[in-house]
């Protein structure tokens, strides 16, 4: 597995030495989507004491799963406050006009819109509380376009606070941000793959399905994804390129009411077993 890498998208202050923390301040916000690479960051945070954990409220399928698994993850870091972000809905889909490469290309416009504003928004919360960093917990792989943007996106943001005085300290009428904390916005794991990710986790020890891998909000019966949709299988793929076993059971054949269900789990090598018995509950809460 590669280290993961820290790119921050400025570790330069608008000032000479940091504002006093006010009392009970957290000295670090987690954006914390309720994906496993919220879990990665979480499971290496080397100060859990420090972190307040933020989670934005997406109006779309799965958002209770996502919301549980980042219940999961600020008790994993000791207790940690749980903040919600202002509920928004997903970006969506192109509006009208013709398909092909404007119509993707109107997506990805929308999709990187909707993640600066949530973005825009933790590190507003985080200015509020007094924070000196802001851990942003998004993995792009290898492709460095994607890295580069979000860098730049971060790095845009981070200006904002600076009162668009860049990297120079505040002067004149920039000089209201001098009580600011906010130092920068860290980006730990962006050049990690789904299965960097995975690996990292389980490496860390913490609960494998302390995450929510589901494009919707799971199987008919009991509480886990539904290990059908695109997101659940790309999660199982991560998972099995490490040899780690899905911890999900798989339910084979979707129940009618009173109808049978074959419950199944992941091996290492991809294939099924059945399921002893285990009844899941979904993201699980673990000290």
């Amino acid at each position: 597995m590669s280290t993961p890498t820290t790119t921050t998208a400025t570790t330069t202050t608008t000032t000479t030495s940091p504002a006093p923390s006010p009392a009970g301040a957290a000295a670090i916000l987690l954006v914390d989507a309720g994906d496993l690479a919220a879990l990665a960051a979480a499971s290496v945070e080397s100060d859990p004491a420090e972190v307040v954990v933020w989670h934005p409220q997406v109006e779309a399928a799965g958002a209770a799963g996502r919301r549980r698994a980042a219940e999961a993850h600020a008790e994993m870091l000791g207790g940690a406050r749980l903040l919600l972000g202002r509920p928004r809905p997903a970006p969506g889909s192109a509006a009208g006009g013709p398909g092909g490469a404007s119509a993707a290309g109107e997506i990805e416009v929308r999709r990187g819109l909707h993640e600066a504003a949530i973005l825009l928004e933790a590190v507003e919360r985080a200015v509020d509380l007094g924070c000196r960093r802001v851990v942003w917990p998004v993995a792009v792989g290898g492709d460095a376009a994607r890295i580069l943007a979000v860098g730049e996106r971060a790095e845009c943001v981070m200006d904002l606070v600076r009162g668009g005085h860049g990297s120079e300290p505040a002067t004149g009428a920039g000089a209201a941000t001098a009580g600011v904390r906010l130092e920068a916005i860290d980006l730990p794991l962006v050049d990690l793959e789904d299965d960097e990710l995975a690996d990292l986790a389980a490496d860390a020890g913490v609960p494998l399905d302390a995450f929510w891998p589901c494009d919707g909000d799971g199987a008919v019966a009991g509480g886990d994804p539904c290990g059908r949709c695109p997101g659940c299988r790309r999660w199982q793929a991560a998972f099995g390129r490490r040899g780690l076993s899905w911890p999900w059971r798989v339910a084979e054949d979707v129940p009618s009411v009173g109808g049978p269900l074959i419950e199944t789990v992941g091996r290492a090598d991809g294939s099924r077993r059945p399921a002893p018995g285990r009844r899941g509950t979904g993201p699980r809460r673990s000290g």
